[in-house]
């Protein structure tokens, strides 16, 4: 019902890219608005984010509607337009009718996927060659609107303490995400470890906001320079995104404003990273640490190297899904690892040496470039074994190449040297 979008996206010279990121989870709508703004860029046209009237919040809501109507930028077209006007009503003529049949015979609606198949984003992409810098994703500049912007400082200033200092925000995956308790726990962390790192930057003078609209755990933290937004009446989906916007650098671990202060092009550091390439740090001035890693015995931890050489199975993006996930254990960064982390990302941040990596992190990233590599062409024969080979097997090749896009950033360096001294 749907495929009009598609097919128009398919005309080499229709000048508009449709997509429909999924309405449910930030994160990945994030991540699809990030890849079809470089595809459309590739193809010299204009993207149009297909959103959902609010009458259709029953059946399809959204994780944040600001995000989605609100980002500008030279090649996403404007929702004030007329033309996105006329297209976002055809969207939603189309949803009625799928909602209405849905109830008249009983079908399953599933949000309509537009513009989003991995092989049609990737098809262009080479896992061997470098991406051109002007065809790099973080290149593109992300603005929201600028009254939004004066007005919510203006209300923080007014509502919390803030007096114009640079802004830090922080967030932590935890048992509330999505209510998932027991989904995907080894992405979690505590807040526990993190108040030592907190306690610098409050010193260093910055203004520290813990983000996201639950929490689990409430900082004990009674300083004039931090705020707990979740424990605030400030909490709204525009203050979501406007706090990260407005952010010097972002803390967090893997989770969906992760990737929301990546579409906003914010500097990010991570911690307690699990997996070896979803969620590592995207561009050249971002960072990651990773969780401790255990493997079968669990007594020992292994290095990064060995977790890298592991069996490629065991770096399956969908690991988690299968029985291989209870062969490796994942243990939280300890206070002093993401204090080191923090503190070095800091110092790189104050003196303007984001951009710079060093011959650790350089090794490192090689490394993981090879084994990339590897897992391309290990993923693609077992693709080319089957006979009869079905669109959704070549999925997990192609998010190698987009991983190989997204490896721009580094393993902070206090990390990598304490990984060399263990290796030793």
């Amino acid at each position: 019902m749907l495929t009009i979008f598609n097919f128009l996206n398919n005309l080499k010279n229709f000048p508009f890219y449709f997509i429909s990121p999924l309405n449910f989870a930030i994160g990945t709508a994030a991540e699809q608005i990030i890849v079809a703004m470089r595809k459309s860029k590739l193809e010299n046209k204009k993207l149009i984010i297909l959103v959902p009237y609010k009458i259709f919040s029953f059946k399809f809501d959204l994780c944040n509607r600001y995000i989605f109507k609100e980002l500008n930028s030279e090649n996403i077209e404007s929702s004030k337009s007329l033309l996105y006007k006329i297209f976002t009503l055809i969207f939603n003529t189309k949803l009625f009718i799928l909602i209405l049949k849905s109830y008249l015979f009983n079908l399953k609606a599933d949000y309509p996927n537009i513009g989003l198949s991995l092989i049609e984003l990737h098809k262009m992409d080479n896992i061997n060659e470098n991406i051109e810098e002007k065809y790099n994703f973080s290149n593109q500049i992300i603005s929201l609107p600028k009254k939004d912007e004066i007005f919510f400082l203006n209300l923080l200033s007014n509502k919390t303490n803030y007096k114009n200092q640079k802004i830090i925000t922080i967030h932590f995956r935890d048992s509330l995400y999505r209510n998932d308790p027991n989904r995907r726990s080894y992405r979690n962390s505590s807040i526990k470890n993190s108040y030592k790192s907190i306690h610098y930057l409050l010193e260093k003078g910055y203004f520290v906001v813990r983000i996201g609209n639950l929490a689990k755990e409430k900082f004990e933290i009674n300083h004039d320079n931090f705020l707990d937004y979740p424990f605030s009446k400030l909490v709204k989906d525009k203050n979501d995104i406007l706090l990260i916007k407005n952010s010097s650098f972002y803390i967090g671990t893997n989770t969906g404003l992760t990737e929301v202060a990546y579409l906003l092009n914010i500097p990010v550091l991570l911690t307690n990273m699990s997996l070896l390439f979803e969620g590592y740090p995207r561009k050249k001035e971002d960072r990651g640490i990773y969780k401790k890693i255990y493997f079968k015995d669990f007594q020992n931890q292994i290095t990064l190297k060995e977790f890298i050489n592991l069996p490629n199975k065991y770096h399956h993006s969908l690991v988690h899904n299968t029985n291989l996930i209870t062969d490796l254990k994942f243990e939280e960064n300890s206070e002093e690892e993401i204090f080191q982390a923090v503190k070095e990302y800091e110092n790189l941040f104050r003196t303007d040496k984001l951009n710079e990596h060093s011959k650790i992190q350089d090794y490192y990233n090689n490394l993981l470039n090879i084994k990339l590599i590897e897992l391309y062409k290990y993923n693609l024969d077992l693709v080319n074994k089957n006979k009869i080979v079905k669109k959704k097997e070549l999925d997990e090749p192609y998010k190698n190449l987009r991983y190989k896009i997204f490896l721009n950033g580094a393993i902070s360096e206090s990390y990598l040297l304490n990984c060399s001294e263990n290796e030793k």
